[in-house]
């Protein structure tokens, strides 16, 4: 299923797409902040195969991001779904060329709208490379998108960390603080 908003379409993953998708990833600028194996394309569809296994049994969400032009412009991914403790984390890349044009902020809200609006989810946290000042600035600039209180999440900030190699700045957006739009049949 297609979903339209605004500007933007999300589309399920499609394995047609993974050559053009892994040459936008492999790009310096844009994998040095993701946590994705792209030291190899061979490494990146075994990655993708995981997801869509995660995704089979409700632990993932993965969509491909097309502008209405027809192209593809990014992907989202929601990881980590846990449901006891009704967190998820969200992870998203747009490509070079359209850094800026506030899809970032479209793809969050449709996401989140729809997380909130369907899952079983109370809280999504964003891990972003606190080198990647662009990301930093464009989850700051969103109303519903905070830092955890102290002491909240941190002992999972401290795992990625570790597990990345690298400082980590966490944000975190929680149900109440998001304004559900019901959008009926426009599910995930």
């Amino acid at each position: 299923m297609v979903v339209a908003k605004n500007q933007l379409l999300f589309k399920p993953f499609q394995w047609e797409w993974a050559v053009n998708m892994y040459n936008y990833l492999k790009k310096e600028e844009v994998k040095r902040y993701l946590d994705l194996p792209l030291f190899s394309y061979l490494a990146y569809t075994e990655w993708l195969k995981q997801m869509e296994w995660l995704e089979w049994v409700g632990q993932a969400y993965h969509r491909t991001i097309w502008n209405q032009n027809g192209e593809m412009i990014g992907g989202v991914f929601l990881l980590k779904i846990d449901e006891e403790n009704r967190v998820a984390e969200m992870g998203t890349w747009i490509r070079k060329r359209d850094w800026g044009k506030g899809f970032n902020q479209q793809l969050k809200e449709k996401v989140l709208n729809d997380t909130f609006e369907e899952m079983n989810i109370e809280v999504v946290l964003f891990f972003v490379d606190q080198e990647n000042l662009r990301s930093i600035k464009a989850l700051q600039k969103l109303p519903y998108v905070k830092e955890p209180e102290v002491g909240e999440y941190q002992e999972l900030l401290r795992r990625k960390e570790f597990k990345l190699g690298k400082p980590l700045r966490l944000f975190q957006t929680k149900r109440d603080d998001f304004k559900i739009i019901p959008c009926g049949i426009n599910r995930l």
